[in-house]
C-alpha cells in the first residue's frame, strides 16, 4: 500500500477540535495571513469562556502602539469575576511584528517567560498578528511555549466547510 505524505491539518480545523474537547491552554498564539480566521477564533474563545453579562470585567483587547508587556501580565494576574475563565488578548502587540520594537526591553521578556511558565490557569492570554517577525525573541518564546495555530490560506474544500 502506497504510503503519501499526509498533508497537516489546517489549523481552523485544529482549533475547532481543541476547543470542542475544552483543550485550551492558558497561552496561545494565532498568526497567520487569514485575519478573519483569527478573529473568528478569539470570538470563538470569548462566546465560549466569558459570560456575556460579565464581558466588560472578564475581556480586555490591547491593540494600541502605546501598550507594553507590563499591561497585559497586569490583565492576566488579575483573576476572573465570574466567567469560566478570563479573555486577556494582544492584537498586532509591535514586539510580534519587529525584533526590535521600541520600549520593549529584555526585562519584559524575561516577565512574560516567567509568567508562561506559570502562566494563570484562569486566563487565557492570545497574541495575534497576521506577520509574525521571526526573529522577535517574543514571537521564539511563544513558539516554544505556548501553543500555537498558524491561520495559513485555506483550501477550497476546508473553507466550504468554515462557511
Amino acid at each position: 500500500m502506497f504510503k503519501g505524505k499526509k498533508e497537516k491539518e489546517h489549523a481552523f480545523k485544529v482549533f475547532s477540535k481543541d476547543i470542542k474537547e475544552k483543550d485550551m491552554p492558558p497561552v496561545l498564539f494565532l498568526y497567520g495571513e487569514e485575519g478573519y480566521l483569527i478573529n473568528w477564533a478569539v470570538e470563538t474563545l470569548l462566546k465560549r469562556y466569558v459570560n456575556p453579562a460579565l464581558k466588560t470585567l472578564d475581556y480586555v483587547k490591547f491593540q494600541d502602539e502605546g501598550e507594553d508587556l507590563s499591561a497585559i501580565l497586569d490583565a492576566c494576574n488579575t483573576f476572573s469575576m465570574m466567567s469560566e475563565r478570563r479573555l486577556v488578548w494582544a492584537s498586532e502587540f509591535p514586539p510580534l511584528r519587529s525584533a526590535s520594537a521600541k520600549g520593549f526591553g529584555s526585562d519584559g521578556l524575561e516577565r512574560m517567560a516567567a509568567y508562561l511558565k506559570e502562566p494563570n490557569p484562569g486566563t487565557l492570554l492570545v497574541f495575534t498578528t497576521l506577520t509574525p517577525e521571526p526573529k522577535s525573541e517574543l514571537v521564539k518564546l511563544l513558539k516554544s511555549q505556548a501553543k500555537c495555530y498558524e491561520f495559513d490560506q485555506l483550501d477550497y474544500s476546508t473553507l466550504s466547510g468554515f462557511i
